[in-house]
């Protein structure tokens, strides 16, 4: 409930907007705001290409060509009775295995978020610290093997099925029917992150631009979604974050490599909103999500990407 009313003003959520007249092509992510959606797709064309939004990292590039209104739903299970394909279960099975990583990802990274934040400043933390951060690392292996079996169960989906000799006594096996939960309007040639909150009327879509080559690794995105700007501190400098304009910070760390962050309001009070401690990695870049909660202060939704080996 809070989600949606924090993107009413920056979403669109249309069914039956105005009918594509035109073809566009463009590029985007997509990410989820709660639970991952495993289940998703888009038109393209006549075709509904599956698509696994994560919630924790992004989901793999996808390469879009067709109406200016771009579609998404669910992927319906197949009837009670219908003998499901050899991709789907393949998928299933690679989906499992990404929910079981997701669960390990997260107790890690709880586990070494309650280390970091016992951890006193100067040598007497240094220990615990080592701990937090040999979790972490534990954590960054769970999200990538999440990653992967997500990225092959959708390659699975996407998959042309093998023909075969058909049989007499053999199930036919269903085909998903797509199920729309939301569509967003689009431009030729944008490059777009989408964001995905789910209320019980569909999908509230967010679009975001989004220019990798602009957020290198080693450095945060910040993403403000919100109405009124606000001031960033880290390190002796600051930064106006304004309404639905990214800002990029390369963070200056502590002797442990840490990075505390300050959220304030960008009036004359700068009164501090929410307060971060982030480890920057060179060879990772994370992106900050802010909404303004309705009840004041500030929530953060954080996504991270890792270099390819």
């Amino acid at each position: 409930m809070i989600i949606r009313c924090l993107l009413s003003c920056c979403c669109a959520l249309v069914f039956g907007q105005t009918k594509e007249t035109s073809e566009i092509r463009c590029t985007f992510r997509a990410l989820a705001w709660s639970a991952p959606i495993e289940d998703a797709a888009y038109q393209s064309g006549r075709r509904s290409v599956p698509l696994l939004i994560p919630s924790d990292f992004f989901s793999a590039p996808q390469a879009y060509r067709g109406g200016a209104e771009l579609k998404f739903g669910r992927l319906a299970s197949p009837a009670k009775g219908a003998q499901p394909s050899a991709s789907e279960k393949a998928a299933a099975a690679e989906l499992a295995i990404a929910r079981r990583a997701d669960e390990a990802y997260a107790g890690f990274a709880q586990e070494a978020a309650t280390l970091t934040a016992g951890a006193t400043e100067g040598p007497a933390g240094e220990n615990l610290r080592r701990q937090a951060e040999s979790l972490m690392a534990k954590a960054a292996e769970q999200a990538a093997a999440a990653a992967a079996a997500r990225a092959k169960a959708q390659l699975t989906r996407s998959a042309k099925p093998e023909e075969a000799a058909p049989q007499a006594t053999a199930p036919v096996a269903a085909k998903p029917r797509f199920v729309p939960r939301g569509q967003i309007r689009l431009r030729d040639g944008g490059a777009y992150l989408l964001l995905f909150a789910e209320d019980e009327q569909g999908w509230r879509i967010t679009a975001l631009e989004d220019s990798p080559d602009q957020h290198p690794f080693g450095t945060l995105r910040f993403i403000h979604l919100g109405e009124r700007p606000l001031r960033l501190r880290q390190g002796g400098r600051e930064l106006t974050l304004a309404a639905g304009r990214p800002a990029v910070l390369r963070p200056t760390t502590d002797e442990h490599g840490y990075a505390g962050i300050e959220l304030r309001t960008a009036d004359g009070d700068a009164k501090p909103l929410r307060t971060l401690r982030v480890f920057p990695e060179k060879d990772a870049r994370s992106t900050y999500l802010i909404t303004e909660l309705p009840a004041g202060g500030l929530s953060v939704k954080s996504a991270h990407e890792r270099r390819a080996p």
